[in-house]
């Protein structure tokens, strides 16, 4: 079987990169982003009519609120220097969260960066040494591993700087900045859900574990498990309640990604070649050493329950606080005994010390 430090990588891996592609997703498509303006050298005058305001260079205004800029109209903006001539500062389009918006997502990314951080302990604890896991670094081989880890350093350095930008009151940010810091964090996130399960399909060829189906599972995993991270965190900064539509939106994408998941399987199981392996691994899961945590930890606490709930919750159309952090720690629950159980069954020849290292 995988080490314990292997499974717990897995894990919070997969769930802070969930958690960190829902949330820059939902950033993305959701107005509470605003853009400001900020002023800087003024560079000409120009003689403005109608113009009813003025501003110092290098004031901060909310672009939505002050000017019209894109809609052929001119700016509520100037710098008066006599004669009815105003000076116009040349304006830069910067990022500012609003403040209704802050908790959610400070709390969500700071979530996801605990995760992510402790997973990254937990591969370099499993490698066994410290310059084991530098080598991965100074010395890459195109492998999983090394790509994984790359885009898990990478992607909790993204974090880290999108959890600054929304946790403290910093000055309104370069736009070009924050979309480069999502782009690479929806990257990586991805990468990060997704290499694991292909790591394991790569070599455990005629095996369980060698389906293509393994990486389908460690992907919509890692997005359930991320829901539940981000669930606990709209708990913890209470706004559980205040973003109710948006709450029941991440229920509902629950819902669908541990339907597909309970398919999904089923599809492995139904779909496996039956080699001898193979039904050793289904054995061990289903009627063997893996039974009890496979049908209660995943089947159970992973699929039938949240399904159930979050059902039940769709149909009021409400929200309760003590049931949502039931469903996040029952998925949550359900994420880890996935990867304990299918790895463990799937890779009998392991011995119990074995971890990353000797992949």
């Amino acid at each position: 079987m995988a080490s314990t430090l292997t499974i717990w990588y897995l894990f919070l891996g997969g769930a802070g990169g969930g958690a960190v592609f829902l949330l820059v997703l939902l950033d993305l498509i959701s107005p509470q982003g605003s853009l400001v303006c900020v002023a800087v050298r003024p560079n000409r005058a120009l003689r403005m009519v109608g113009v009813s305001s003025s501003v110092s260079a290098n004031t901060s205004i909310d672009i939505n609120k002050h000017t019209n800029i894109g809609m052929g109209m001119g700016t509520s903006m100037g710098t008066s220097v006599g004669n009815g001539v105003r000076r116009i500062p040349r304006l830069v389009l910067r990022y500012q969260p609003q403040t209704a918006w802050r908790p959610l997502f400070a709390f969500g990314f700071t979530t996801a960066l605990i995760a992510l951080a402790l997973a990254t302990c937990c591969l370099i604890f499993d490698l066994g040494r410290i310059d084991q896991a530098f080598s991965l670094f100074t010395h890459p081989r195109p492998t999983h591993l090394t790509i994984g880890a790359f885009a898990l350093v990478a992607l909790l350095a993204t974090t880290g700087f999108l959890a600054l930008i929304w946790g403290l009151h910093f000055r309104p940010v370069p736009r070009p900045l924050v979309r480069t810091l999502q782009a690479v964090a929806l990257v990586t996130a991805f990468m990060v859900m997704l290499y694991t399960g292909l790591l394991f399909q790569s070599i455990g060829t005629g095996l369980l574990l060698g389906s293509w189906l393994i990486p389908v599972l460690f992907v919509l995993s890692s997005l359930a498990t991320g829901i539940a991270l981000l669930l606990i965190a709209a708990f913890l900064s209470g706004t559980l309640f205040g973003f109710r539509s948006t709450i029941l939106r991440l229920l509902r994408l629950d819902l669908a990604l541990i339907t597909t998941e309970l398919l999904a399987i089923f599809a492995l199981f139904l779909l496996a070649t039956p080699t001898d392996s193979v039904i050793q691994t289904v054995d061990a899961l289903l009627a063997g050493a893996y039974a009890l945590p496979f049908w209660t930890g995943f089947v159970f606490c992973g699929l039938a329950l949240p399904l159930t709930l979050e059902a039940f919750m769709q149909l009021r159309q409400s929200i309760a606080g003590s049931l949502t952090i039931f469903i996040a720690l029952s998925v949550l629950v359900g994420g880890y005994c996935l990867r304990w159980t299918l790895i463990g069954a799937g890779f009998p020849i392991f011995a119990p010390a074995v971890g990353m290292g000797a992949l």
